[in-house]
């Protein structure tokens, strides 16, 4: 831009160049492996990812499918081009914006530093409330990719040949930064956030060092460093396939260092045999490269486009199997349809007894056995989402040391029994209903909570238990003939047992609920995971399907009529 030859259609030449051939390679062989090993579900979100990649919006379909129900990260093998998405969008905004600022550099540094710092401020704090949003969106990403481009911009005709003992400290000191996140970051991490600041800027270091330094820059310029440099794109590109699809054909763990070996084979071969030719202009012309491009990503999109349309071609099972893989794939929407319709809402129907609802996804499944059994004709229920990871407890003792750092922040916002309208529904309640997936550490509040509520609110309390059906997968379960299905049993897990079992030791028979013992009719070891008519009770071993809530809608009928005046149950 300073020497007045910059081209916008150059410069995306060369990213459709450096991006594009070696990605939809990768798709286009990974698309057959897919449909010999993944389930429909799977299939399904496999091509709305291929849709999305296609439009380099990949990172915003990802986000989309966070959540309790969305599929395992590990088993969707293109969510690592999130980070492509994020690259696209910021090379598609930052030339323009260079472009339109021109030779006010004054203004283009205050208007960099400005969007870097409210980056940095947004990916902070949403780490801190959601951090999955924080990750995959590209405005609490930006500020990254922001201080490589700052880099740049003002190492531009600089030379730091001057200070070779300098670019040596600076270089090593980047190293390490990068060694301490590599080795000291985990799932606890509070990620991207401030944390991120340690490996971005240990690289801004190494790549600043290195330009007079000479310890770190004759150690990356060895033979073996530049040959992984060399394939580092192809590498990215099939690592996460490769594993993804050897652990949805159950040979991953089994077969570790061969499937390592296997990503480094083939990402040799891309980037010999489809990188390289592709970058040059002699063998593929720009208007060839486009074309190129614009084809493949118009077959990659309608080949998702098919494979949403066909329901994973869901059509390759057996009938009973169709109805069994339609449960899965139906379970986010049912399960927080009707409790997200009425949080904290207003009570309306004074003939009914008022329930406020509090918990997480287990609450959920709870108020759609209500439903499915017909017991909201004497009942009416606002609800309030408390996660079990926040503790949906009322104490005066102070249990933030119970929460991870990573969660606390959102477990603030969403709040327990505090707020102007959560108070407000508490204090117009009947009855007071705790239902979670509960945690041990939760245990020794629960009689506390129970005592505080009753005192604070006026409302009796009820603490329903947990429950559970014991591991579930797919795979294992198509695997069971169906004739076998109605009669077939697992023991619940020994946590759940253990949870249940402290429940019914701290908690007065008068406010604790236990539901185990009836949804396994009796013994933890044999609990039934199908309906009488085959379908699933549980797609997960803890929550519910439709036919599920119904199935033990009937089950606990007993106990929903026992909390009813005799005369509203002759009515």
């Amino acid at each position: 831009m300073k020497e007045g030859r910059f081209s916008l259609l150059h410069f995306y030449e060369r990213r459709v160049r450096r991006i594009f051939p070696a990605l939809f390679f990768v798709i286009l062989i990974s698309v057959p492996v897919s449909f010999i090993f993944m389930l429909p579900e799977h299939l399904i979100k496999f091509g709305r990812s291929l849709i999305s990649i296609s439009v380099f919006i990949s990172n915003f379909f990802f986000w989309s499918e966070r959540g309790y129900f969305g599929v395992a990260t590990d088993l969707k093998p293109f969510v690592h081009t999130w980070s492509l998405a994020v690259e696209e969008q910021f090379y598609i905004i930052f030339p323009l914006f260079l472009l339109l600022i021109g030779k006010k550099y004054k203004l283009r540094n205050i208007v960099l530093l400005s969007v870097f710092l409210i980056s940095l401020s947004a990916s902070w704090y949403l780490s801190r409330i959601h951090f999955e949003t924080a990750f995959y969106l590209p405005f609490s990403r930006a500020w990254e990719l922001l201080l490589g481009s700052s880099l740049a911009l003002f190492r531009t005709g600089k030379t730091f040949n001057n200070r070779p003992y300098w670019q040596d400290f600076v270089a090593v000191t980047g190293l390490c930064l990068i060694a301490l996140a590599v080795f000291t970051f985990d799932s606890a991490t509070v990620f991207p956030g401030l944390a991120a600041l340690v490996p971005t800027i240990g690289t801004a270091m190494v790549i600043y060092g290195c330009e007079g330094g000479k310890i770190i820059k004759k150690t990356l310029s060895m033979p073996v460093f530049v040959s992984f440099g060399l394939i580092s794109y192809s590498l990215y590109l099939w690592h996460q396939p490769i594993f993804s699809l050897a652990r949805h054909a159950g040979i991953f763990e089994e077969f570790l260092l061969f499937f390592i070996f296997i990503s480094i084979v083939a990402a040799i071969f891309s980037y010999k045999f489809i990188e390289q030719p592709f970058r040059k202009k002699r063998i593929f012309s720009r208007k060839a490269i486009f074309i190129s491009a614009a084809s493949v990503s118009t077959i990659t999109m309608l080949i998702g486009f098919i494979l949403v349309y066909k329901d994973g071609f869901v059509n390759r099972y057996a009938e009973e199997d169709r109805k069994i893989l339609k449960q899965f794939s139906d379970i986010t929407f049912y399960n927080q349809k009707i409790f997200d319709s009425i949080l904290l809402q207003p009570y309306k129907d004074s003939e009914k007894k008022h329930i406020l609802l509090v918990g997480d996804s287990y609450a959920k499944d709870f108020l759609n056995i209500v439903y499915e059994g017909g017991y909201n004709r004497f009942f009416e229920f606002s609800t309030k989402q408390i996660n079990s990871e926040c503790g949906n407890i009322h104490v005066t003792t102070d249990f933030s040391s119970f929460i991870p750092e990573s969660r606390q922040e959102r477990c603030r916002l969403l709040g327990r029994y505090d707020g102007a309208e959560m108070r407000r529904r508490a204090s117009e309640s009947d009855e007071i209903w705790l239902v979670n997936a509960w945690q041990e550490w939760v245990l020794p509040f629960l009689p506390e909570t129970v005592e505080n509520l009753e005192r604070e609110f006026g409302a009796k309390v009820r603490v329903f238990g947990i429950k559970g059906f014991g591991k579930i997968s797919q795979k294992e379960i198509l695997a069971i003939p169906p004739g076998s299905r109605t009669g077939f049993v697992q023991p619940v897990s020994r946590h759940v047992e253990k949870i249940n079992q402290a429940m019914l030791q701290i908690l007065p028979v008068g406010n604790f609920n236990e539901l185990l013992t009836v949804l396994c009719g009796g013994d933890y070891n044999e609990c039934r995971i199908f309906t009488p008519e085959g379908l699933l009770i549980s797609p997960d071993g803890g929550h519910l399907t439709q036919a599920g809530a119904k199935y033990l809608a009937q089950a606990l009928a007993p106990m929903f009529m026992g909390f009813l005046p005799e005369a509203a149950t002759e009515n």
